[in-house]
């Protein structure tokens, strides 16, 4: 129990900082993520949306979805978490939120579903992966659940 309080002290602490905002941020968030996160930037057009791969150099990658001058999404998958703050922006008190009410132990499953965004992420020892949208940013025609991953 304690172990579960300290780890969320250190998860209020880390939302009480500013972050810039990714999700739901307009294209320069992503170059303030690439240079944030030490990473290397490809780009992906595709005919409704763009894809911006960011690859960290610790084997995590980092996809980022725009469309009309915003960011509707961002997946990630590798061996760590990446900077969850840094890329899900103001999205990130949701996702505090929502791990405060999970188990942190061994492998842990989240899945947020709100108005304003959806959060799935998972993870366990070596491998961690997630996806968050903004419904509202997801162009139209576009099965957001196949496309953010």
């Amino acid at each position: 129990m304690l172990a579960k309080a300290g780890c969320l002290l250190w998860i209020i602490a880390a939302t009480s900082t500013p972050a810039r905002a990714s999700l739901s941020g307009p294209p320069t968030s992503i170059e303030d993520d690439r240079a944030a996160l030490h990473a290397t930037l490809r780009e992906e057009v595709q005919s409704a949306y763009t894809i911006e791969h960011v690859a960290l150099p610790n084997g995590v990658e980092v996809r980022e979805f725009l469309s009309r001058g915003k960011v509707f999404g961002v997946a990630w998958s590798g061996p760590f978490k990446p900077d969850l703050q840094q890329i899900l922006g103001s999205h990130f008190t949701t996702f505090v939120f929502e791990a405060s009410r999970t188990s942190l132990a061994g492998h842990s499953q989240l899945h947020a579903e709100r108005s304003d965004v959806v959060i799935d992420a998972s993870g366990h020892s070596r491998f961690f992966a997630g996806r968050a949208f903004v419904p509202a940013l997801v162009p139209k025609g576009i099965d957001v659940r196949t496309v953010v991953h």
